[in-house]
C-alpha cells in the first residue's frame, strides 16, 4: 500500500458533508451608545440574520456578538434553522465573549477564557475559545473551537511585537484544547494573524500540525478578509494597517492526510456592501468578511 494510502474500508465509508461559516460581525458598541468603534452598528445588525440564513451553512461560528440584544435579535431570525446554540454568559462584571455557536445539530458548549492577553481585554471581557461539541449523526462528535484572537487591546497594533507575543500564548492554549478534543476538530475565526500579517502567529499553527484549508485549496491567493479601504475600516484605529486574511478554518494535517477530512470549497463571502445606513451610504454586513467552508468528513 503506498505511504498515506487510506485502508480500502476507509475510502469507501460515505462521508458526511458539513458547510461551516466563520464570521467576525463587528458588533462591538461604545459603552455612551456614540462613536461606535464600527460604524452603524443597528443597520448591520438587522442584516446580518438574512446573510446567515442566505448561506445556508450546517455550523455558523460568529464573533464579537457582545452585547445580550443584539445576539436576542440574531438568534430570533435563526432559530428555526439553528436551535441548537452554544454560548456560554459573561462572569459578573465582564462584557460578553463576543463568541457564538449555531448548528443544526445538537451541541455541548464550554468557554476557555485566554490566560494570556491584554489587560483591556482580561477586565472587560471573557475572551477566549467557545469549545462546541457537535454531534454529526454519521461521524460521531465534531469539536469546532470558535476564537478570537488578541488585536493588542486598546495600546498596542495588531502586528506589534507585544501583540505578537501574546497570541503566541493564546495560540499554545488552542492547541492545547484541540490536542484534547474528541472527534474531528475545526479550528476556526478571527487570529488576527495570516499570511504577511502577525505572520509568526499564523505559522505557528502550522509547525503545531494544523493546516490552513483557504490556502490549502487556492495557494497564495493575495484575498483579505479584512480591509483598509472598506469605509468601516477607513477611519478605525488600524486604519493604517494592511489588507490581511485573518480569519480561518484550520484542521489538524493529519485528517487531511488521512482523509478524515476533504475540503471541497471554501470562499470568502459577505464582502460586498450591501446595507444602506441612515445617512444614505452602502456598506459591508462587517468590518470583516466571512469564510464559508464546505467538507467532507469522514469518522476518525
Amino acid at each position: 500500500m503506498p505511504v498515506g494510502a487510506l485502508p480500502r474500508h476507509d475510502r469507501c465509508v460515505t462521508p458526511a458533508r458539513l458547510s461551516l461559516l466563520t464570521y467576525n460581525t463587528g458588533l462591538l458598541r461604545a459603552p455612551l451608545q456614540r462613536f461606535d468603534p464600527i460604524p452603524h452598528v443597528d443597520e448591520r445588525l438587522a442584516a446580518i440574520p438574512t446573510e446567515i440564513l442566505r448561506l445556508e451553512a450546517d455550523v455558523v461560528a460568529l464573533q464579537e456578538v457582545f452585547q445580550p440584544r443584539d445576539r436576542h435579535t440574531i438568534l430570533a431570525r435563526v432559530r428555526t434553522r439553528y436551535p441548537h446554540v452554544g454560548h456560554v454568559p459573561a462572569a459578573r462584571a465582564q462584557f460578553d465573549s463576543g463568541l457564538l455557536t449555531l448548528s443544526r445539530h445538537p451541541l455541548r458548549a464550554r468557554v476557555e477564557p485566554f490566560r494570556d492577553g491584554p489587560w483591556s481585554e482580561r477586565v472587560l471581557s471573557n475572551k477566549g475559545a467557545l469549545v462546541t461539541e457537535i454531534d454529526l449523526p454519521e461521524v460521531g462528535p465534531v469539536t469546532v473551537i470558535n476564537q478570537h484572537a488578541t488585536a493588542g487591546g486598546f495600546f498596542a497594533l495588531p502586528e506589534s511585537p507585544r501583540a505578537e507575543a501574546m497570541r503566541r500564548g493564546q495560540v499554545d492554549q488552542l492547541v492545547a484544547i484541540a490536542r484534547g478534543a474528541r472527534g474531528t476538530v475545526l479550528l476556526v475565526g478571527d487570529l488576527n494573524a495570516g499570511p504577511g500579517a502577525a505572520e509568526a502567529n499564523y505559522r505557528q499553527l502550522e509547525a503545531c500540525g494544523f493546516t490552513d484549508l483557504f490556502a490549502h485549496l487556492h495557494g497564495d491567493d493575495p484575498a483579505c478578509t479584512w480591509d483598509p479601504k472598506n469605509a468601516l475600516n477607513a477611519h478605525g484605529l488600524h486604519r493604517s494597517c494592511p489588507p490581511q486574511r485573518i480569519d480561518h478554518v484550520f484542521v489538524r494535517a493529519e485528517d487531511l492526510r488521512l482523509g478524515r477530512v476533504t475540503p471541497r470549497r471554501v470562499r470568502i463571502v459577505l464582502d460586498r456592501p450591501q446595507v444602506r445606513t441612515a445617512a444614505g451610504a452602502t456598506v459591508t454586513p462587517s468590518d470583516h468578511y466571512g469564510l464559508h467552508a464546505e467538507l467532507e468528513i469522514r469518522r476518525p
